[in-house]
């Protein structure tokens, strides 16, 4: 039951006092010394010591009066080297300046080197002495204090500092991580923004924020926040002719699942008003795709919502390609022919901002032989090899590719920096339509598009 002893002496007298451990915590327990030589005393605190004074008397302590069942002294000898010692309250216990769920100790001595040690635990935190000596020194001319709170502070599980990052960052540690219930701060990145370059290429234009070097938004987008629950948000989708650049009222489309490939239920269904746009309710944290079937002079297509839908609902462009002569005459151009068993891709590569990024080069180990890439100039589709990569528009893409999945990786030619890896779906006859972001920060990829 002996966990420590300590001795503390003084110039006519010393005491020594000794932690013991009740059941279930650890805790001061009651000691009193006051005669002129040396002593030691430990009471047992799992028992009663008393019922009255007169126990206190029985067990040699004459002059101690019974309080809670143990003797304590109630009176402070006079003199500079008398020592009175006081104990409050049992397991459970609390009050101000007193204990919180433990019990708590306060030792006093007068004189020129008045001495004043509060020392509490208990699951409940912090105990600082008895009820009305809380760190409260003797009185006495040149005193001193000293105050030990909470002797190794509470214990078990449920005195961590946290159970997630997020209380770390509670806690006033950005970026703080969570291990074995404690908080670590992150390694210290930079100082200025300037420090963050010899990072990569991808914090050139960044900042230092919190010690911690964030990326260029150009390559590196913040992740996604979480909708609350069950929200819904309304989206304003425009239908645009893919080469006049106009808008296409009365065009049907519908909202698709991911996983539903063929959109065999959708999720519901509307149509481009006289100016063009579409007005569709979707859950908030939609992630599937669009769809238009019902325009026989329009080719069909599929039109892949980003990761993070935008806030003020507004999408991009959905544009379709008039078919028969003009499709083909695209394939044409681009050095080859439609295949009616493949589909086709259309490309436009963005920052986290919604800016078009130009210098994109994008890559699939889906095509083959009978597949066309191209990159736009001046509106032009043109062939690769004789274009690598995007213009400042962004624009590039693929015809006669294989139906199922495509996974294209794209890349700022520049920079070797990749900025996005995703799956799109392809379709027999169908153009699918993807703007493609950066990944975010802390991920390998931009999540599954149309998959």
């Amino acid at each position: 039951m002996l966990g420590r002893t300590n001795q503390t002496s003084g110039s006519r007298g010393s005491a020594r006092f000794v932690w013991a451990r009740w059941p279930s915590r650890w805790s001061w327990l009651t000691l009193a010394c006051a005669v002129s030589g040396s002593c030691s005393l430990m009471l047992d605190s799992s028992e009663k010591q008393c019922a009255s004074d007169t126990d206190c008397t029985a067990r040699g302590l004459s002059g101690m009066a019974c309080v809670a069942n143990l003797c304590q002294a109630i009176t402070k000898p006079n003199g500079s080297s008398g020592m009175a010692v006081t104990a409050a309250g049992n397991a459970g216990d609390s009050g101000a300046g007193g204990m919180s769920g433990g019990s708590d100790a306060s030792i006093e001595t007068g004189g020129p080197d008045a001495v004043a040690m509060n020392a509490g635990s208990g699951a409940g935190g912090s105990a600082a002495g008895a009820a009305g000596k809380s760190g409260a020194p003797a009185a006495g001319a040149g005193g001193k204090a000293m105050a030990a709170a909470g002797a190794g502070g509470c214990s078990g599980s449920s005195c961590g500092e946290c159970s997630s990052d997020a209380d770390c960052e509670a806690r006033g540690i950005p970026g703080g991580h969570c291990a074995d219930r404690k908080c670590f701060a992150p390694e210290v990145q930079c100082q200025a923004d300037e420090d963050c370059v010899a990072r990569g290429p991808e914090f050139m234009g960044g900042r230092c924020a919190d010690k911690q070097c964030l990326p260029n938004p150009k390559w590196r987008c913040d992740p996604v926040p979480l909708p609350e629950p069950g929200a819904m948000k309304e989206l304003i989708l425009p239908i645009v002719d893919a080469l006049q650049l106009t808008l296409i009222p009365n065009v049907p489309v519908v909202a698709c699942s991911k996983l539903d490939y063929t959109c065999a239920n959708p999720i519901m269904k509307a149509s481009t008003d006289m100016k063009g746009e579409a007005h569709l309710t979707v859950p908030a944290n939609f992630t599937g795709y669009m769809q238009s079937t019902e325009r026989t002079d329009y080719s069909n297509g599929l039109y892949f919502l980003p990761v993070q839908l935008p806030e003020d609902g507004r999408l991009r462009n959905f544009p379709l390609i008039r078919s028969g002569a003009t499709l083909n005459a695209l394939a044409l151009a681009l050095g080859g022919s439609l295949d009616p068993m493949r589909g086709h891709i259309m490309l436009v590569a963005e920052d986290c901002m919604g800016n078009a990024l130009a210098g994109v080069s994008f890559t699939t180990p889906q095509a083959d032989t009978k597949t066309i890439q191209f990159y736009v100039r001046d509106q032009v589709p043109i062939p690769t090899p004789s274009v690598t990569d995007t213009p400042p528009e962004g624009d590039g893409g693929y015809l006669n590719l294989p139906v199922g999945t495509a996974v294209v990786t794209a890349k700022d030619v520049k920079t070797g920096i990749e900025l996005a890896a995703f799956t799109t779906l392809i379709r027999a006859g169908f153009i699918s339509m993807t703007y493609i972001r950066p990944i975010a920060r802390g991920t390998t990829m931009t999540g599954i598009v149309g998959n």
